[in-house]
């Protein structure tokens, strides 16, 4: 209840002491260490509550799905009663958690986290809430199978963690990945897979491609992340996207269903 108060306090009518709460993160996050495990309940959007480390207690995922992440909510609506459902660029759990409600009872929800930090928090949220029907996936998705490929990883929890250059910039560490198609990752365990969210700083046109078959036999519904000046870092464009998907036979909406243009895909 204390923190619930306090994550209010903080992202509500104190929220313009933003200068306040950037100095007192570190020092909590130094206590908890030392603090016996201990995990703090938090509503994802309109889903759970869902017990989460307690690192995240003060962050408030009540209103993820605004702004950037509006297919959160499209996506979870979506793979209700579905079976095979793929969450590329799972961070700690934010979709997986709801899809794991959601999805017919014999379903899995496959979890693609590369990112050590973040996989650690995946494992552990899967674990304290005692979700059987998500299974995590290590290793990198793109265009061609690979036992090595460069990735810019955050020490800690990051959604921006990134096979383009742009995550150098940000100070992450370099690290070494296998990669892996959906192509095969499908063919191989005989999965058909009904909905494919990708949220991946970059990495969606390889992804795609390297899920062409996939594509052409099953037509899942794909929830996309775009993340234009990282697609181009890796020497595609828009353009390209946007083309390789209308010729799979897709159309390509925002969320409210209107059809959009390469402009203005937006993550």
């Amino acid at each position: 209840m204390v923190t619930r108060s306090l994550t209010r306090l903080r992202h509500g009518r104190l929220k313009r002491f933003k200068f306040i709460w950037t100095m007192l993160r570190p020092v909590y996050r130094s206590v908890i260490r030392f603090l016996p495990g201990f995990t703090v309940a938090k509503k994802i959007g309109p889903y759970g509550p869902f017990k989460l480390n307690r690192r995240f207690a003060f962050s408030n995922f009540d209103v993820w799905g605004g702004n950037h992440n509006r297919g959160f909510q499209a996506t979870v609506e979506a793979a209700g009663g579905k079976s095979c459902v793929m969450d590329i660029g799972a961070h700690i759990g934010l979709v997986s958690l709801p899809l794991s409600t959601v999805i017919a009872p014999e379903g899995t929800v496959y979890a693609f986290e590369p990112a050590t930090a973040n996989g650690a928090y995946l494992a552990q949220h899967l674990k304290s809430n005692n979700v059987s029907n998500v299974e995590i996936i290590v290793d990198l998705v793109g265009d061609q199978e690979l036992d090595s490929v460069v990735f810019f990883e955050s020490s800690d929890d990051s959604g921006m963690n990134t096979i383009a250059e742009t995550g150098s910039h940000r100070g992450y560490g370099t690290t070494n990945k296998r990669q892996i198609t959906l192509d095969k990752f499908c063919a191989d365990r005989g999965l058909i897979p009904e909905i494919i969210k990708i949220d991946t700083e970059g990495a969606e046109v390889g992804i795609l491609q390297g899920a062409v078959e996939t594509l052409k036999l099953h037509q899942p519904i794909i929830l996309l992340s775009v993340h234009p000046r990282h697609i181009i870092e890796l020497g595609s464009t828009v353009d390209d996207l946007e083309q390789f998907l209308e010729n799979l036979d897709y159309k390509i909406t925002d969320m409210d269903g209107n059809v959009v243009r390469p402009l203005e895909l937006t993550e």
